[in-house]
């Protein structure tokens, strides 16, 4: 039954090594446009699973394009800047621009500031909003697992304390920060 403790360690650091490598390499695999502009319109949308910001912002180049920005419900959403109309705003966007006055698709917004954001906002903006979807299969994929085994089989002595300290700290960090 070691090989069952040393198969969920070596899952648990397997786990945060692909959160901190696709951390770190982000942004290099997105071509992030920094934008500039005047806020035009704002609505803030808070809900149960997912918070909403959409923007509709005029461009130092005289496009208008309307943003939308997506959040869990945790502390980041409610420390994010939310600018009023006439505000000047930085934020990146990953999707190409359209030079057609025309295009009313919104563009997902990252990185949302009064000021020019650092690039490490922007990783982590892109990181939360590409892994927030993959990080609850993985918990309810989890959850499951640990429900079998502990319910219906003898192997639930086997998992060690420390595989539980880690998901109840990786799912707080998840809650309240991701």
């Amino acid at each position: 039954m070691m090989i069952f403790k040393i198969i969920i360690i070596l899952g648990m650091f397997l786990w945060v090594i692909i959160d901190f490598y696709l951390f770190f390499i982000e942004n290099k695999n997105s071509s992030a446009q920094l934008i500039y502009g005047k806020v035009m319109f704002v609505r803030k949308n808070t809900g149960y699973h997912r918070c909403e910001l959409s923007m509709k912002v005029k461009c130092s180049d005289n496009n208008i394009i309307q943003t939308t920005s997506f959040f869990k419900p945790n502390v980041r959403w409610w420390m994010q800047f939310l600018p009023k109309v006439g505000d000047n705003v930085y934020f990146y966007t990953v999707e190409k621009l359209s030079t057609d006055n025309n295009d009313n698709g919104d563009k997902i917004a990252f990185g949302i500031a009064n000021h020019k954001p650092e690039i490490g906002k922007l990783r982590w903006d892109l990181f939360a909003y590409r892994s927030s979807t993959r990080t609850i299969i993985i918990f309810a994929i989890l959850f499951l697992c640990l429900f079998i085994v502990l319910k219906f089989t003898p192997f639930a002595i086997f998992i060690p304390k420390e595989f539980f300290l880690f998901v109840i700290v990786r799912l707080s960090i998840e809650i309240l920060f991701i």
